[in-house]
Parts: C-alpha cells; structure tokens; sequence
C-alpha cells in the first residue's frame, strides 16, 4: 500500500521543511551569538566562522532528521483508538505533579 493512502508523509517532507527553516533564517544565531566564538581578522585560526557556520548546519540537518523519525514513530502510535486516552492521563498526571510540587514550594 501506498504511503500516501497511509496517511504517512515521506521522510523527505518530515525532514526538508525545518531544515530549509532553520538554515534559511540564521542570522540571529549568526550574527548575535557566533561573533564572540570567533578570532580578529588575520590572526592564525580566524577560518573558524567558516568551521562554526558548517558545524551548525550539519547539527540542524542531524535534528531535523531525528525529529522526523519521531514524527513518523508517533504517527503510527497516535493512530490507535486509545492513544488519545493515554495522553489525557499522562499530561493529567504531569499537571497534578507540577501543582503539588508548587504546593510543597509556596507553603515550605
């Protein structure tokens, strides 16, 4: 059967659009962030900024990758009729669990 009778979105498709995202919109990181990794110009090891700018694509590239995976992962999970009702509980138990945590903290 056909992915796309699945429901099922290609890896590429999971995997392209954050790249594409994330590496087209840097100049934050580049130009806030990065600045003060790097060396003054002519001095020996100032080809870092090149080393640093691939470095950040090749990890953006290896996140979008795992987090299509796990998109892929969950969608198949997410499919069964009582997934829905496990979330309910688990997200139930994590908001009980940060208010008695805030209750401890607030009357200690």
């Amino acid at each position: 059967m056909n992915r796309r009778h699945r429901g099922l979105a290609p890896f590429c498709t999971l995997w392209g659009k954050p790249f594409v995202v994330g590496i087209s919109n840097p100049k934050v990181f580049f130009s806030s962030l990065l600045p003060q990794f790097l060396g003054w110009p002519g001095e020996p090891g100032s080809s870092t900024s090149l080393e640093l700018i691939v470095l950040f694509v090749l990890i953006k590239f290896l996140l979008s990758c795992a987090y299509a995976l796990a998109a892929r992962r969950m969608a198949r999970w997410l499919k069964n009729p009582g997934a829905g009702a496990w979330g309910k509980r688990a997200t139930g138990c994590v908001l009980m669990l940060f208010g008695g945590v805030l209750a401890v903290n607030a009357f200690a």
